[in-house]
């Protein structure tokens, strides 16, 4: 049962031998933390614009979450940032690549090893390609990576484990085989959910299925990825789970298209990213930016709420990733996940600013000059440099 965890397809540099797979990226980012004795009162910093999933995760093997402040541009860690809330109790550094946009990575690294303390890639926005510039989930002790529906592969939910150290390796698998299976019921329901994802989302419908889709969770006909009190999610426990035989068999049809789906991606993120700039508004332009195959665009606006209005109501698929800064818990009950306000402005700023044009393979050639002629008809509600929010 144990070697049916390990990934049997894989991309690029991908290694097979490494890779855990799981339930939720959650789980598999407890078990890297676990494989590195981090547990009661030990101190992990994370980015504040982040999910909650992360603080979960953080909490469920006892230790503490320290929200560190980002950059404007990248929307990542910087090693200042990190370097600025290490303390003698720091064990471990999570360093996301927002969006696929890679952090700061290189320094973070190089610094948080003059003080011998591991950092843990957080690449749930993206996959390690082989011949990408940047082979993101390799600079670090471990990586973790996500399935779930709005990312790169979709198994309608599921967390892959890279583990880049052969100690930590030996030590996740010596206690993997206490992991259980999910329930049949559970993957039943996922099951359903998958293929009505599939069927329906499309760009025009997006406002109208994320409506339906609230409303399912709601009322219980549908599995969310929270709690209804999100905050009541760090409470939980996070019990490492197998991913279901038929979430990876997903899982290796995702990897047989994901290099095509790269090459789209990073043509959407071109074609999209000239074609703001050319209105004026900021938005990521660098060829490191672009070739990283980002799943957003971030652009940052001078009213977040009432852009997101106007593009539901023109039926523009427009994101609001991350609409708090540790989404989706707001307002006091941040403080359940370790979170002050004030502690991190810059992500504080990008929670309430931020909004994304979606890189996904079903933007077709109209759905772009739609969001085009939807962006040069509020101009004006848009940034022209993050310094300006």
């Amino acid at each position: 049962m144990v070697a049916e965890m390990y990934l049997s397809s894989s991309p690029g540099n991908w290694e097979s031998g490494r890779m855990m797979l799981f339930m939720r990226g959650r789980e598999a980012l407890a078990v890297a933390l676990r494989s590195l004795n981090i547990g009661n009162g030990d101190e992990v910093i994370l980015q504040g614009f982040t999910c909650l999933a992360l603080p979960a995760a953080i909490l469920a093997v006892g230790a503490v979450p320290v929200y560190a402040d980002i950059d404007g541009t990248t929307l990542g860690l910087t090693a200042e940032s990190v370097c600025q809330r290490l303390t003698a109790r720091t064990r471990a550094v999570v360093a996301q690549h927002t969006f696929g946009r890679p952090c700061d990575i290189e320094r973070i690294c190089a610094r948080m090893k003059q003080h011998d303390i591991p950092v843990i890639e957080d690449c749930a926005h993206t996959l390690p390609y082989g011949d990408s510039a940047m082979k993101l989930g390799g600079y670090g002790a471990a990586s973790f990576y996500s399935t779930e529906w709005a990312k790169v592969i979709s198994t309608g939910r599921g967390g892959i484990l890279r583990l880049n150290d052969e100690s930590l390796f030996e030590r996740v698998r010596e206690s993997s085989a206490q992991y259980p299976q999910a329930r049949a019921g559970e993957i039943l329901q996922l099951r359903l959910q998958y293929y009505a994802y599939n069927l329906l989302a499309r760009p025009r419908l997006y406002w109208s299925i994320r409506r339906l889709y609230r409303a399912a969770v709601h009322r219980g006909l549908m599995a969310g990825n929270f709690s209804k009190d999100a905050a009541a999610t760090a409470c939980e426990a996070v019990v490492p789970t197998c991913m279901s035989p038929w979430q990876r068999a997903r899982l290796a049809e995702g990897l047989a298209r994901a290099e095509a789906r790269r090459a789209r991606r990073i043509q959407l993120a071109k074609t999209y990213s000239a074609r703001i700039r050319d209105l004026g508004i900021w938005t990521w332009s660098s060829a490191e930016e672009l070739e990283a195959a980002p799943i957003r665009l971030p652009l940052w606006t001078n009213n977040k709420r009432y852009v997101l209005d106007r593009a539901q109501h023109s039926r523009i698929e427009l994101g609001d990733w991350f609409a708090s800064v540790v989404q989706p818990v707001t307002g006091v009950a941040l403080h359940r996940v370790g979170y002050a306000n004030g502690e991190c402005p810059i992500a504080e700023k990008a929670a309430a600013k931020v909004v994304n044009v979606m890189l996904h393979s079903r933007v077709g050639d109209r759905t772009v000059e739609s969001v085009i002629e939807f962006l040069g008809r509020y101009r004006d509600q848009f940034l022209l440099s993050p310094a300006l929010a």
